[in-house]
């Protein structure tokens, strides 16, 4: 599995790189309205791509003996479901321009419905690589249309082409992901036994789809709603603080969430050894969250200036607020994969159903009540606790069978050490010199790093740091039989 996952870290962090500075230079070309129109596109693209998916790309992973027949089968299936979407998409346009009040959405849906498209046909050839731990692939093609799509995007913003410009990066990004995908999987179409193959994944893409659909709503529902009682100048704001603040998720417990699956399925009866796994991770990602949360937190008007620029500096009270989430989402990322290496999607939905009604008060509340963004993200991050708390009895206790007091209780050492920087990063900050925005951003990140560090060490938390080494045993046992 490590191998997997430095595969995985070293495409995703070429791949950071280039969005960073793509970002930079968009956030100069582009008005924060912009952003903010594109991101109800994106909502309503999301929801397509959850109900496109129908569970069946993590079904191919999850069931190897799916035969060449019944692949080509549910190619040809999710080619028919990709049609259907993009059609209903571009027809929706009418109808949520009118509940936005901005006409300007009807050509961007129009446009954007062929993204829809490809997105859903990717998801059988996506499933494959998958299946096939050809990580080294899936991450050449993630660097190759992040590249090329960013090349358009630019250059349509560059042309003054606004909106459209976001519009034709993810059109490209789709495209282009499909091509590469299908160029390195051997699946066509055959109809033939698509109601048997559907048959054998029903139980477990069923409740997936279920999950998918809850947590979409769970997820989007501020921007749906920021959209629509804030304006899009405002969503624009809130939209770029929130996927800044996810940055560390994505790509940090990212690389471990997309790998795991393939090689936990393997112990699916062994949940003892999941339950340690899971334990040593969530601890490690924990770490890696509360280091990101506390370098966005303390520096995050040097950041946002940095990758932003001055036009963008209303997000900042937003990115503080969202920031203090950032560990919590990182350990919860991985809940999915955990329950679905052993088989139990059902508990998968049953978490996610509740996570969103915690989500949908929270979010109700900072939209509504409280009318202000750094308001949201305060009450996203309280939001995250609470998906937290279910994660660890789904997973903790239902699933893998242990104490729910007792694994929290294995965190206390890392909370400790969270309090102890937090308060001497406070203390010193006070004696700090005052530089300009990247050599502030060096400056604290390395100071907090380094207090961080020590305050693990002090607190006996070493081991949790060697987790990238422990690695090395998962997988190794299965490919020896």
């Amino acid at each position: 599995m490590l191998g997997a996952a430095a595969i995985q870290f070293g495409s995703r962090y070429a791949n950071v790189a280039m969005q960073l500075v793509l970002t930079a230079v968009l956030a100069r070309l582009l008005t924060p309205q912009e952003f903010g129109t594109v991101a109800i596109v994106s909502v309503f693209t999301s929801f397509f791509a959850v109900f496109a998916d129908l569970g069946i790309g993590p079904a191919i992973v999850q069931f190897p003996d799916l035969e060449e027949d019944d692949i080509n089968a549910l190619f040809s299936f999710s080619t028919l479901v990709a049609i259907v979407a993009s059609i209903a998409f571009f027809l929706l346009s009418w109808p949520i321009a009118a509940v936005y009040g901005d006409q300007q959405l009807v050509p961007l849906f129009h446009l954007t419905s062929a993204a829809v498209f490809f997105s859903t046909i990717n998801m059988v050839p996506n499933g494959l690589l998958l299946r096939n731990k050809q990580f080294g692939v899936i991450g050449g093609g993630i660097i190759v249309a992040t590249l090329v799509s960013g090349i358009v995007g630019v250059g349509a913003a560059f042309l003054s082409f606004g909106c459209y410009a976001l519009v034709a990066q993810s059109i490209v990004l789709a495209v282009t992901t499909f091509i590469w995908n299908r160029l390195h999987t051997k699946v066509g179409f055959g109809f033939g036994g698509v109601r048997s193959s559907l048959r054998r994944i029903a139980s477990f893409s069923g409740f997936q789809t279920a999950f998918q659909f809850v947590n979409y709503f769970s997820r989007n529902l501020d921007n749906l709603l920021t959209g629509a009682y804030m304006g899009p100048e405002t969503l624009g704001q809130y939209d770029k603080a929130y996927k800044l603040m996810q940055m560390p998720s994505t790509y940090l417990s990212g690389i471990f969430s997309s790998v795991l699956q393939p090689y936990l399925a393997a112990y699916s009866d062994k949940p003892d050894r999941v339950y340690d796994f899971w334990i040593r991770m969530s601890k490690f990602l924990a770490i890696l969250g509360i280091w990101a949360s506390l370098v966005i937190f303390f520096c995050a008007e040097d950041i946002v200036l940095i990758l932003y620029g001055p036009q963008w500096t209303p997000a900042i009270p937003a990115l503080q607020m969202l920031s203090l989430s950032i560990a919590l989402q990182m350990v919860n990322s991985t809940g999915g994969a955990i329950l679905q290496s052993i088989e139990h999607t059902d508990y998968l939905f049953a978490s996610g159903l509740i996570d969103a009604c915690i989500s949908v008060a929270c979010i109700l509340a900072g939209v509504i009540v409280f009318r202000r963004i750094e308001a949201l993200g305060a009450c996203v991050s309280v939001a995250y606790l609470g998906h937290a708390c279910v994660n660890l009895f789904f997973i903790g206790k239902k699933g893998l069978g242990h104490s729910v007091v007792k694994t929290v209780w294995k965190f206390a050492r890392i909370a400790g050490a969270t309090c102890l920087t937090a308060l001497a990063f406070y203390l010193l900050s006070a004696i700090l010199p005052s530089t300009p925005p990247l050599a502030n951003l060096a400056i604290r990140g390395c100071v907090l790093t380094g207090l961080l560090l020590g305050s693990l060490l002090l607190l006996g938390e070493k081991q949790s740091l060697g987790f990238i080494q422990y690695t090395r045993t998962i997988g190794s046992e299965t490919d020896e039989q």
